[in-house]
């Protein structure tokens, strides 16, 4: 959202989405909106490294109330027990 917020205002901006769900929607907005020139995607997470160092090559996106509610996924280690996508 702060993404699409600041290529609004004419930023040019690289935009992390690491839901691989979400990030079809992403570049479909940027198109949508004309905004190709201006936003680059990355599939992928941002860490500041602070869960005992792990890179984000180890973490994963776990929903644990199902894949129909965006809005309450987290990123978590790679051995998190629950079922999720690996973050690239």
């Amino acid at each position: 959202w702060f993404s699409m917020l600041a290529a609004s205002y004419g930023c040019r901006v690289i935009a992390f989405e690491p839901q691989p769900h979400a990030h079809p929607f992403l570049n479909a907005t940027i198109t949508l909106n004309g905004w190709q020139g201006r936003v680059r995607t990355v599939w992928g997470a941002v860490s500041s490294g602070k869960d005992g160092g792990r890179p984000t090559s180890q973490m994963k996106m776990v929903n644990r109330h199902g894949w129909d509610n965006w809005d309450v996924t987290e990123l978590v280690p790679i051995d998190d027990p629950d079922d999720g996508d690996p973050v690239p």
